[in-house]
């Protein structure tokens, strides 16, 4: 009879012991949240003004807003939206580097030569994006063989 009330006592006890470490890790973890959910920010970058510059000025610019995973490197998600529609034309976006509030621009080129009209259009696009940024005044786009001058 002892043996029992022994073994009864020690699974209650157990039981307990399991209820607590469920209920203290329960209060950590949303069972209702949906864990592949990110999120979000909105992410603002400029794109040619196709009606302005079909007039008058390649380089003229707007604001194209993009909803975009929640992260840091802003600059970089942004000229990754650009090169992987608006600018993929002119080549691959490779990496970006900020010095001195100078945006040096790494790129695979897929162009020898620019128009005057496409050179306005690659660099106001990567500018305005990349200064509307406090730590970046000016920009320069490179190549692997150093700085690209149009």
């Amino acid at each position: 009879m002892k043996n029992d009330q022994n073994w009864f006592i020690t699974a209650f006890l157990v039981f307990c012991i399991l209820g607590i470490l469920f209920l203290f890790f329960k209060r950590d973890y949303d069972f209702d949240k949906n864990v592949d959910t990110q999120e979000m920010m909105s992410l603002t970058v400029y794109i040619q003004d196709k009606e302005i510059a079909y007039i008058s000025d390649c380089g003229a610019t707007k604001k194209a807003v993009y909803e975009i995973p929640k992260t840091l490197g802003v600059a970089d998600a942004s000229l990754k939206i650009l090169f992987d529609g608006e600018l993929a034309r002119y080549g691959t976006y490779k990496s970006l580097k900020i010095e001195d509030g100078i945006a040096k621009v790494l790129i695979a080129r897929k162009f020898i030569s620019l128009a005057s009209c496409e050179s306005a259009h690659l660099m106001s696009v990567i500018t305005d994006t990349l200064t509307q940024y406090e730590s970046v005044r000016s920009v320069e786009l490179q190549d692997e063989n150093g700085k690209i001058e149009f």
